[in-house]
């Protein structure tokens, strides 16, 4: 199996060129089967096949721990989104004042927001200062001192693409014993990640983008260093070591899986197994080398056009998105790039493309005749 040859898997590139999959991804064929198989399991049989269900999901666990480079499934638990793991992981450190946490910012607001949250706490929150997407590990370091006990980071920039140097991070945070929390939304899919060598103690990821899955599933993880000190904030049933013996009796799960406190979204983690299992048999280098060679392309083709993009040649400091200031204006341009059936983001005055791998260089070919049309 290679990229090319799953392209009919989608049938979306057939009518548009479809480079936004950094805002919500087509569904792959064969998940949108596994997803409407369930439904009519459900109409037909009700809860039958239940047992079945729940060793999907176990192996969905499992597929989500080899992709983050976990060292068991046990650190792996599903939550609703990305913001849900994010808020249960500033919820359940049980900071107050006299704790710093530091953030990037500008970011997506699922970044920021729990650890303001905490405010009223008297956490002081401190900013990373990111400028024009960017920012260095000496830049995290310049916020840290003996009040910090978390940094939270956004790996990839939802704006300009560019991604940190996660793994120099995670050994700063090591070496001053902070908690290091990785929003991976933008990165988990089209960039190899592995917790454990980037020194990543908690890592949150929606499924709906990168990963090619259904919406309303979040993908948590939380090391057993963090899990030692995070508690949920939610309990229920199923946070509970024996969940099926329904006794009042509250003995929280010792890993991640606390976090899965009730009935959770089948059809969107059975979704998430059917395209982590396509994700997993091309592997993630190959989808890197392809996501990159697209990106090469367009950040080549606009520089061609005198078009400057504000994304990152360099390819160890970029994901999937490769974002360009409009000439004549963004607004414009987005809608008659919409027009023209390439779907795409406009992003803060910013074009935002982001092709995955089943894209092609035709694509790319297509996207730039149009552009020339307008220009």
């Amino acid at each position: 199996m290679d990229c090319a040859s799953l392209r009919d898997e989608f049938p979306v590139t057939k009518s548009a060129v479809f480079f936004n999959n950094a805002s919500v991804s087509p569904l792959p064929a064969r998940t949108a089967a596994v997803v409407s198989e369930l439904a009519k399991g459900r109409c037909a049989s009700a809860s039958a096949d239940f047992p079945r269900w729940m060793q999907d999901v176990e192996e969905t666990h499992r597929l989500a721990a080899k992709l983050v480079g976990a060292s068991s499934p046990s650190e792996i638990a599903f939550t609703a989104n990305t913001s849900h793991s994010l808020g249960f992981m500033a919820a359940g450190l049980d900071l107050g004042a006299g704790d710093a946490v530091s953030v990037t910012s500008p970011d997506f607001p699922s970044v920021l927001f729990p650890w303001l949250n905490l405010e009223r706490q008297g956490v002081e929150v401190r900013r990373i200062e990111r400028k024009n997407g960017r920012f260095t590990p000496e830049d995290v370091e310049r916020t840290l001192d003996d009040k910090t006990r978390v940094v939270c980071i956004g790996a990839v920039d939802w704006v300009t693409g560019f991604m940190a140097d996660i793994a120099e991070i995670g050994r700063l945070c090591k070496d001053r014993g902070v908690f290091f929390c990785v929003d991976a939304i933008q990165s988990l899919g089209v960039t190899p990640m592995d917790v454990e060598s980037m020194g990543i103690d908690m890592l949150a990821a929606g499924s709906h983008k990168w990963l090619l899955a259904p919406q309303g599933v979040g993908l948590l993880y939380i090391s057993q260093r963090a899990r030692e000190r995070v508690r949920p904030s939610v309990a229920g049933w199923r946070s509970m070591n024996d969940e099926e013996d329904f006794k009042l009796e509250f003995n929280l799960k010792p890993d991640a899986r606390a976090f899965e406190a009730g009935t959770m979204n089948l059809s969107g983690i059975l979704g998430l197994k059917s395209s982590l299992e396509m994700i997993l048999d091309l592997g993630a280098p190959a989808i890197r080398q392809r996501v990159h060679s697209l990106g090469g392309q367009l950040i080549h083709g606009l520089r061609e056009r005198s078009i400057e993009p504000v994304t990152p040649e360099d390819p160890g400091h970029r994901a999937g998105i490769v974002s360009f200031k409009a000439p004549g204006g963004a607004v414009m341009l987005h809608r008659y790039l919409g027009d023209q059936n390439v779907v795409c983001s406009l992003r803060d005055g910013n074009i935002r493309l982001s092709p995955h791998f089943y894209n092609n260089a035709q694509d790319v070919e297509a996207f730039f005749k149009i552009l020339d049309q307008m220009l």
